[in-house]
């Protein structure tokens, strides 16, 4: 996977029983119409998977693209999202009504180039098993991993043609009532060294999948926090590799959600937070981001102290599950509300209301409805003219931030008449200071509305 993606989306599941046939469903959230449980970036490029399908911007998400049967993909909700190599690769499912029950059913794997246009499909593994959801995707030396709820684990050493059925304990493949380690919700793959969540602890394989060993949560550093592993992640600290999961309760005394990381391939394990019940994680370097429940949360020391960066910035009690990094430094974070994006230190949020359809780089401000840019030039050195229209008057405040989220400079803060408008910035802060060469955000806002654009500055 890229180095600012995270690993793919993990959707809690249930059982709901009817006569005897077995019926998959996933609980919290996930009929939510608004809910985006994976989100995924490389460079200016960011993935959103939808409720109705995948949404693709390649222009750091000025301008977005639905993708649907027209390009090959879907139809389907997506549940996982993650890099191969130089391609990208998504998971779907979809809902049907069984004696007026709604329950989800794996709906295929789906493949295209970074610059796609064209999506193929995969069939999904053991597609005889429709309730075989994946939650997680990876690879590893041209080999792809599916964690799957039904059907274990899953390789595939031709492209994704063929599957490989792998289990992550000794027992004989069993149906997901009767052996929960071989219910598969994340997968983590470096070299021979293998890491897979399931619904009853940790496996850890040493050899490529050939033996595994079982970790489960005894209370003490022998093990996670907790045996339902929702996410697992890999992370480079100091020349040390470390195997980052994310643990949930399931029923056994003792356990505790939060991460545990470790730095010796599993043999002893320290703590981060505590009590809190991650869906997915993003690296950078010597930050983490933690995707949770509670909100994202955020460290700057390797995960040693984290903080809520999203607490009274998107709406009370609303879940985070995924996160991403676009190289301009702001974060697009999948939440139960919808999606958002941040500036990386957390201190501004802004949330994505709707996609915008394509536009010509040089189309001006829409009269009619509250417009900001496109800003001439960008990049631009020494200014640039940032145009602007308003449907109606009203008070509005033109602002500059950093990448920081620091507001540098105040551009209008006063009553404009309806109209088109323009404003001129000469890359210097309010008390006259030139500001140092990087990405800057210019931010409209009134009237109930707000609008950005991004803004290079070269010295």
């Amino acid at each position: 996977m890229s180095k600012f993606a995270i690993v793919a989306a993990v959707l809690s599941i249930g059982l709901v029983t009817g006569g005897e046939a077995l019926v998959v469903g996933l609980d919290e959230a996930a009929a939510d119409t608004e809910a985006i449980y994976d989100v995924a970036s490389r460079g200016g490029s960011i993935w959103v998977g939808w409720h109705d399908g995948i949404y693709f911007s390649s222009d750091y998400g000025r301008t977005w693209r639905r993708d649907d049967t027209a390009t090959g993909f879907g139809p389907g909700r997506v549940s996982a999202i993650a890099f191969v190599a130089d391609t990208v690769w998504t998971a779907t499912y979809y809902p049907v009504i069984n004696g007026g029950v709604e329950y989800y059913i794996n709906g295929g794997l789906y493949s295209g180039a970074l610059d796609h246009t064209v999506w193929q499909y995969h069939q999904a593994p053991w597609p005889e098993d429709p309730g075989n959801i994946i939650y997680d995707i990876t690879a590893a030396d041209n080999v792809i991993w599916t964690a799957n709820w039904w059907k274990s684990l899953q390789r595939s050493d031709d492209g994704g043609s063929t599957w490989q059925l792998v289990l992550p304990d000794t027992v004989p493949f069993l149906n997901p009532r009767e052996r929960l380690n071989q219910r598969v919700f994340s997968v983590a793959v470096d070299g021979a060294v293998i890491w897979a969540g399931s619904q009853d602890g940790l496996n850890r394989s040493l050899d490529g999948g050939t033996s595994w060993t079982t970790l489960r949560c005894t209370g003490d550093e022998e093990g996670p926090t907790a045996n339902k592993i929702a996410a697992l992640a890999f992370r480079d600290s100091s020349g040390i590799r470390q195997v980052w999961a994310a643990a949930w309760t399931t029923f056994t005394p003792g356990e505790v959600s939060g991460l545990a990381v470790s730095d010796d391939t599993g043999r002893t394990w320290r703590k981060a937070l505590t009590g809190q019940r991650v869906w997915n994680l993003l690296f950078n370097q010597g930050d983490v981001f933690a995707a949770a429940d509670s909100g994202l949360w955020f460290s700057s020391d390797g995960g040693n102290t984290f903080v809520n960066i999203s607490a009274g910035k998107i709406p009370p009690a609303t879940p985070v599950y995924s996160a991403a990094l676009t190289d301009d430094g702001r974060l697009w974070v999948g939440t139960a509300a919808g999606l958002y994006y941040a500036l990386y230190s957390g201190t501004y949020w802004e949330a994505v209301d709707y996609i915008q359809l394509p536009a010509a780089d040089d189309s001006p401000p829409v009269p009619g409805r509250f417009t900001l840019g496109p800003c001439r030039p960008n990049p631009f050195n020494p200014e640039t003219v940032i145009p602007f229209y308003l449907p109606q008057s009203g008070l509005i405040e033109l602002t500059i931030y950093d990448i920081l989220g620091r507001k540098q400079r105040t551009l209008a803060a006063e009553t404009m008449a309806a109209g088109e408008h323009q404003a001129v910035w000469d890359g210097r802060d309010d008390r006259g200071r030139e500001l140092a060469s990087g990405v800057y955000f210019c931010r409209l806002a009134g009237e109930g509305s707000v609008a950005t654009q991004r803004l290079i500055l070269i010295r």
